[in-house]
C-alpha cells in the first residue's frame, strides 16, 4: 500500500505544481528526490528515478543528486534493466563529444566531418524543416551570429530532414 500513497501523493503534489515555474521544477524535484530516499530499496525507486532522469536530462547538478542516492542501492535494484543509474553515470563521466566520429552531408551532397579547431567551442543546433520551435531558434541564434562569433563561438547546424531538395531550398531562402 506505501507505493500506491506515494504515486497518489506524487499525483497530487504534481497536479498542484504544473505551470513550470522554476520554483515548481525545484519543489517537485525536491519532493521526488525525498521520496527516492525513502523508498531507496524499494522497486518503486526506480520509476521516481526515472522520473527524476527524464525531468533533469541536461541538468549535471540535478542528476549528481539523484546519483549519489542511487550508488547506494541494493545491486539487484541498481542493476535492473530500467534503472538509469547507468545512464545517469555516463551522463556525469562524459564531457566530450568526438565529432570527427560522425559524418554528414553538406549541402552539395558530399560526406563531411566536422572537425573543430582545438580549444574552439561549437554551438550544435539540430533542427528540421517541419519543427516550429527549430525555426523560431535559427532567428534567435541569426539575431546573435555576431556576438556569437566576437566570442569565437561556430555555428554548425545539423538537419535530421530526408529530403535534401526541400531542405536546401529551404535554407537558401
Amino acid at each position: 500500500m506505501r507505493i500506491i500513497f506515494i504515486f497518489f501523493t506524487f499525483i497530487t503534489f504534481a497536479f498542484g505544481c504544473n505551470t513550470g515555474k522554476k520554483q515548481e521544477i525545484i519543489e517537485i524535484n525536491d519532493f521526488l528526490l525525498n521520496e527516492l530516499k525513502k523508498n531507496i530499496d524499494s522497486p518503486f525507486s526506480v520509476e521516481i528515478a526515472n522520473q527524476l532522469f527524464s525531468r533533469n536530462i541536461s541538468d549535471k547538478k540535478e542528476l549528481r543528486k539523484v546519483f549519489d542516492l542511487l550508488v547506494n542501492q541494493e545491486d539487484v535494484i541498481k542493476n535492473h534493466l530500467l534503472n538509469p543509474f547507468n545512464k545517469i553515470e555516463k551522463i556525469l563521466t562524459d564531457d566530450k563529444v568526438d565529432l570527427s566520429k560522425f559524418q554528414f552531408y553538406d549541402t552539395e551532397k558530399n560526406l563531411t566531418i566536422i572537425r573543430p579547431e582545438k580549444g574552439k567551442k561549437i554551438l550544435i543546433d539540430f533542427w528540421f524543416i517541419a519543427c516550429p520551435p527549430c525555426i523560431e531558434q535559427h532567428k534567435l541564434i541569426a539575431n546573435k551570429l555576431g556576438w556569437l562569433e566576437s566570442r569565437d563561438i561556430e555555428v554548425i547546424g545539423i538537419s535530421i530532414d530526408g529530403n535534401h531538395e526541400e531542405w536546401k531550398n529551404f535554407i537558401s531562402n
